[in-house]
């Protein structure tokens, strides 16, 4: 499977500011996860400032990485339906494909503008 490499970096993050308490809300939230693993995994630092804004970045590239392999995942299912379907109407015989034509909902009415 292919990855990603990804570098974040959020403009504007200063101590002091809303953007902060997310951070460390975040970075919280993921020292809960390490420490409720088996066994416990070492927390992510939070404290002197610039440590908590690497903990942040450091939680929201792996957020980022993990929808990318989220989204090949999805790909792949589709493409797999996609392949079944395709197998199936391909050897399937006239009486398959017919049925699968008259088991589809019936099209919209438009005024043909």
């Amino acid at each position: 499977m292919s990855h990603a490499v990804f570098t974040v970096t959020v403009a504007e993050l200063e101590d002091g500011t809303h953007g902060a308490l997310a951070a460390k809300f975040i970075v919280d939230g993921e020292n809960e996860k390490r420490a409720a693993m088996e066994p416990p995994t070492d927390p992510l630092p939070v404290t002197p400032w610039a440590d908590l804004k690497a903990s942040y970045l450091t939680v929201l590239t792996a957020t980022v990485q993990s929808a990318h392999e989220n989204y090949i995942v999805q790909q792949a299912n589709k493409q797999a339906a996609d392949d079944e379907l395709n197998e199936r109407w391909t050897y399937g015989g006239e009486a398959e494909r017919s049925a699968a034509i008259a088991a589809l909902p019936a099209a919209p009415e438009h005024d043909g503008e």
